[in-house]
């Protein structure tokens, strides 16, 4: 089951702003694909969708303001972005 974690763009410091995070998480998983993890956005957060445990725990204590997010399924979190 996929592991979503969103990061709402409001509580993001000066020193760490959205462009940041999102650098880091391609320096550390690579670009985003359907085997390690996907990205979307809305005008609140940006969202995270991870395969693996491990990379969506390794990405929430980077972020420190993400916040993991129940979804009943990866559709369902893909459709929000539309």
């Amino acid at each position: 089951m996929p592991i979503t974690i969103q990061v709402p763009f409001k509580v993001l410091p000066k020193e760490t702003p959205w462009n940041e995070v999102c650098a880091w998480a391609i320096e550390k998983f690579g670009l985003p694909n359907f085997e390690r993890y996907k990205f979307g956005n809305t005008n609140e957060y940006m969202e995270f969708i991870f395969q693996d445990e491990y990379d969506a725990l390794m990405f929430q204590l980077y972020c420190g303001h993400g916040k993991r997010v129940n979804h009943q399924s990866e559709e369902e979190a893909m459709a929000q972005w539309l």
